[in-house]
């Protein structure tokens, strides 16, 4: 794995800690010691996973050194952290040490061995009842069982909650919505998300067990002579003088609903020192970054990948949503971070997650939006988590061109059209709460509501089925979506742009439109095939981006003055999944100075905190301390945040898109010295070069020949499987006209004479062609001439719309 270097210690970090991970388990780690410990079983949800939990100071397992009898403070000099594991260089009262702290998929480790093993060093490691966690979703009582001959201890927690302690706690927070329905007088698919105002339980229902776990921690050690102590502060210890070390074990096991003991694990029996790398992303190749401008951030950008591996679970291929504070397995969460893994060479573990994602819907077909305990739905939300989905097939199938599986999915693929369908109005409008936020009412919605999210990202739900079905030959739904999608960008910003903002807006209902302007609404630029939505208001989009949402220290959900800014922690902070909606729209709008911002505050993240966060919030910054100015976060390593960060260095940064099997440059500048090699799109592997400084593409050179009148590469030049492309930039503006960008579609050749660029085009059924010219070009397919539209705010930018493969003259 990624590995990088913390000098000072991990007390040098504003979290004072870094959280390591590999498929069930994952430990804080402090200079202190184990803060932390999370363990989940097999289940996918598991709302008993801290195990033990302690502070920064106090952590669940504390190392204590010892010399004559006597402890000795001592002192982190540096940590190399990777993802799985950490190698701490320790000063204990002036006597070197090295610990090593590794986790495995059910288990912890820590090796500790003196550099010099004369020095008579001691250690204790101590365990209190304090650092048993407790505040769990549900009842837990722990038993201790100490064998001081063996050295190995065991303490297992027993969760045991009623349904209906459950409900009158927590609400509806993580039913099944199988139980739900047998709890609750409500409509079956309403009122089940969370944090929302708890639907009222029925007069009767039948109560039960919701919650039977037991975990199993077993303690082990090699060179840890005694264990003594009572079982509220257990102390395993060496004597003085640990001359060979010391390795302890701690071992995760779980039950499920059954009361007999699991076997007894096999503490201690690990040699500690083959645990490097056990828990890797083997067999990737990662891309490497080179960027001169900020160099932290080529750090971060190789360590991704294995932040994603982490939290892969072997039996199912699904990725837990976080690799450091939580383990729920959401639908969005795996969807969104599975778009990213085919650029590092992932393909097959997005083909994975998609075989799995299929065979586990509700039963009307819909992908839930959170997974229960055996992966049964617990939140349903048709909407926006079934089109991201339907953009993911569409994703893996450009990239990895493995059309021939369309053949089997194709079924599962109609259903969760079929299901979105029936929630959309005759204008394409999805209706309901929406999906997302979690308290959708306290923002202003009801079940009678047309919510932006749901309703821009069904756009590009439409787009994909749409090319699914013409490559199916299935006429009846390509008819049915080309109905949809016929004059959709126009009804959509007639319903949800507010000329007076010049925003789009969150939702409507036949009470009356619902003006709050949260950044999500923004979701069909998420990605190339819903970009089209919002053209037309692109330039007005991206300044009340910069004048709303931005800040030095990040981008805001929604606007300070917004009346919904305190409804949840997201709304008054900077959410980094939503970043993905607009760098590449300030790119290409050029507002560069705000892509500069983000990287600055990215890069700073990285060499100060060495975590990505679930949400930062924006009403809590330190302005007086650059170096640490976010002080109240969310957890370590979401997901969904981590491939947020990876593809805004690369559109944002680097001005790459290269989703949907297409390569395309997008304008502004990037520092020249740049570079990226190894990136996996498109079947291909790419290796970029940028050369030059200005925010206009002089030229581009792919294995050594010009592309011209192009910033999208054409098929006919991907003749190779690995592909050099050299991008030269300058302050003049490229000779018109060129094709800028293209959606839904893909171009197989390019040819130039004078001022007439001739191409030939894969359409998916609805395709668009964006184009810089000083003046409206003429554009001919075969002999139809298309209408060419032009964009508010931008006269040398122009668009034009087509359904049908073939020749396009563009002069």
């Amino acid at each position: 794995m990624t590995e990088t270097l913390i000098n000072g210690g991990l007390a040098s970090l504003y979290p004072k800690s870094v959280w390591i991970s590999c498929g069930r388990t994952a430990a804080c780690i402090s200079d202190s010691g184990i803060v932390s410990c999370i363990y989940h079983g097999m289940q996918a949800v598991s709302r008993n996973s801290y195990i033990l939990r302690g502070g920064i100071d106090e952590p669940a397992i504390k190392f204590v050194f010892r010399k004559d009898g006597t402890s000795m403070p001592h002192e982190v000099m540096s940590c190399r952290y990777s993802m799985d594991g950490c190698r701490l260089e320790i000063n204990a009262g002036g006597h070197p040490v090295w610990m090593n702290i590794h986790v495995l998929c059910d288990s912890l480790h820590i090796e500790t061995s003196p550099a010099d093993s004369s020095a008579g060093l001691g250690i204790d490691i101590e365990l209190k009842a304090s650092g048993r966690a407790v505040d769990v979703y549900g009842n837990r009582s722990w038993s201790v069982d100490i064998n001081e001959n063996s050295g190995c201890t065991r303490l297992t927690a027993d969760d045991r909650t009623m349904i209906s302690e459950w409900v009158e706690r927590h609400g509806s927070f993580l039913i099944p919505i199988e139980v739900q329905n047998g709890i609750y007088d409500k409509d079956p698919l309403s009122d089940i998300s969370f944090s929302e105002q708890r639907p009222v339980p029925g007069d009767q229902y039948i109560d039960g067990l919701l919650i039977k776990a037991r975990i199993m921690v077993d303690i082990g050690s090699r060179g840890l002579m005694k264990v003594f102590g009572t079982p509220e502060h257990i102390v395993l210890s060496t004597d003085d003088g640990m001359d060979r070390g010391m390795a302890l074990d701690v071992e995760f096991s779980s039950l499920e609903g059954d009361e007999k003991q699991a076997p007894p694990a096999h503490a201690a029996k690990a040699v500690m020192s083959g645990y490097e790398g056990q828990c890797t992303d083997s067999g990737l190749e990662q891309p490497v970054l080179t960027y001169p401008a900020a160099r932290p951030l080529e750090e971060l950008f190789s360590f991704i990948p294995s932040v994603f591996s982490s939290v892969i679970q072997d039996d199912t291929g699904m990725p837990r949503a976080c690799a450091g504070g939580y383990y729920w397995v959401w639908g969005w969460d795996t969807i969104v971070a599975a778009m990213e893994m085919s650029k590092w060479g992932g393909s097959g573990q997005q083909k994975r997650i998609i075989s799995f994602m299929l065979g586990h819907r509700w039963k009307s077909g819909t992908i839930p939006h959170r997974f229960g305990r055996s992966y049964e739905a617990v939140n349903v939300k048709p909407g926006v988590t079934d089109s991201l989905f339907l953009l993911l097939v569409k994703q893996y199938l450009e990239d990895s061109r493995d059309y021939g599986w369309l053949n089997d999915i194709y079924a599962g693929l109609r259903q969760i059209w079929a299901g979105l369908i029936r929630y959309a109005d005759e204008e394409g409008f999805i209706t309901g709460l929406g999906t997302y936020p979690d308290n959708p009412r306290a923002m202003g919605r009801n079940t009678r509501s047309r919510v932006a999210i749901d309703s821009g990202s069904f756009y590009f739900a439409l787009a994909c089925m749409l090319g699914f079905a013409e490559y199916m030959g299935d006429d009846e739904t390509a008819a049915g979506c080309r109905q949809f999608l016929d004059g959709f960008e126009e009804r959509y910003i007639s319903g949800f742009f507010d000329e007076e903002k010049q925003m789009v807006f969150d939702s409507f209902s036949p009470e009356g439109r619902n003006l709050t302007y949260p950044v999500y609404s923004l979701v069909s630029m998420a990605g190339r095939q819903g970009i089209t939505l919002l053209l037309q208001k692109q330039e007005a989009i991206a300044e009340f981006i910069e004048n709303e949402y931005f800040t030095e220290a990040g981008f805001r959900a929604l606007p300070s003055w917004d009346r919904n800014k305190g409804t949840e922690c997201i709304h008054h902070s900077w959410f980094l999944y939503w970043d993905v909606c607009v760098l590449a729209l300030l790119r290409t709008t050029g507002r560069t100075g705000l892509i500069d911002s983000y990287r600055d505050n990215i890069s700073l993240m990285w060499e100060n905190y060495r975590t990505l966060f679930e949400f930062i919030d924006l009403d809590h910054i330190n302005s007086g301390d650059r170096k640490f100015p976010w002080s109240d976060y969310g957890c370590s390593w979401p997901i969904h945040g981590t491939a947020s960060v990876y593809r805004g260095i690369l559109e944002g940064l680097l001005g790459l898109r290269t989703d949907m099997g297409c390569i395309t440059v997008l304008p502004g500048p990037v520092p020249g010295g740049s570079g990226l090699t190894d990136l996996t799109a498109a079947g291909r592997k790419w290796n970029f070069a940028f050369r030059g400084e200005g925010g206009n593409i002089r030229a581009i050179m792919v294995n050594g020949i010009e592309l011209e009148g192009s910033m999208v590469v054409p098929e006919s030049m991907m003749n190779r499987k690995k592909m050099d492309v050299v991008i030269s930039r300058d302050n003049e503006k490229p000779k018109s006209p060129v094709i800028a960008d293209i959606f839904g579609g893909r171009i197989l050749e390019i040819s130039k004479k004078d001022r007439t660029l001739g191409i030939l085009v894969k359409s998916d059924g609805f395709s668009t062609i964006l184009l810089q010219a000083d003046e409206k070009p003429a554009v001919m397919l075969g002999n139809k001439a298309l209408e060419v539209h032009g964009i508010e705010g931008r006269p040398d930018v122009h668009y034009v719309r087509f359904h049908k493969s073939g020749k396009i003259s563009i002069g």
